[in-house]
């Protein structure tokens, strides 16, 4: 381009600088991009949201911006939906509670991720825990009966579930197949009581378009002095993956 002329499209001129600026692969804040290239903060932004809908720049958790690289291979599914993955489950720890990320397999549903509150220690279960299926029909367990390829049949075996006073209660199948369907047509699920050790999870399913991922849960610890936020978490939840 001829010195002091102005380009035909300006706002393409703009994106392809940035994409410039951030060809090094290290992590620029808005603010120093703004500064750096003499744009408004808001045209940098909108410049910047529309790089990262196209794949080529990302936002991480620090509210720094990455470039992807046009120069490179558009990443694959697999890597952009483990990206997804961990991006939720870090949002997600802004409830104060522990999260957890659950994929199931021909066992039961496997506890994959967890990010563990430093306020809450009553939390048993680690990554490798397995909730197996046919057995406790916890929030989790429903949305694997309700979305996961991997799932046994609701039709063959039992089913059991926490009620108030952290009693395990055998549950009727007529009721388990209502509540997997139930939990298929929300995308979500509560657990309906808190179970024996203090901890009651809500919990939906994350899909990439039509692609099921895996059920991101929440995991509440039970405290006398404070109320139970199990819907108010699972709003939290939906409205990091409408």
């Amino acid at each position: 381009m001829k010195e002091n002329s102005s380009p035909p499209s300006p706002a393409l001129a703009a994106g392809l600088r940035l994409l410039e600026c951030l060809r090094d692969g290290e992590p620029r804040r808005l603010e120093e991009l703004s500064e750096e290239l003499q744009l408004a903060r808001a045209s940098a932004l909108r410049h910047l949201r529309t790089l990262e809908e196209l794949g080529y720049a990302e936002q991480g958790t620090d509210r720094r911006w990455i470039g992807l690289g046009s120069w490179q291979a558009r990443e694959g599914d697999a890597e952009r939906r483990e990206r997804l993955k961990r991006k939720l489950m870090q949002a997600a720890l802004a409830s104060g509670a522990s999260v957890e990320w659950y994929k199931g397999n021909q066992e039961g549903m496997h506890l994959e991720l967890q990010e563990r509150s430093e306020t809450e220690s009553r939390l048993i279960a680690r990554p490798g825990f397995c909730r197996v299926w046919s057995a406790e029909l916890d929030a989790v367990a429903l949305l694997g009966y309700a979305f996961d390829p991997a799932a046994a049949s609701p039709d063959v075996g039992s089913f059991e579930a926490y009620q108030e006073h952290a009693s395990l209660a055998p549950l009727p199948r007529e009721e388990a197949l209502q509540r997997i369907q139930l939990a298929r047509e929300q995308g979500s699920a509560i657990d309906p009581a808190f179970n024996a050790h203090g901890i009651r999870r809500s919990a939906i399913a994350i899909h990439d378009g039509d692609h099921y991922l895996g059920v991101l849960a929440i995991a509440e610890t039970w405290k006398f002095h404070l109320t139970p936020k199990a819907e108010e978490r699972l709003r939290f939840l939906q409205s990091l993956h409408p």
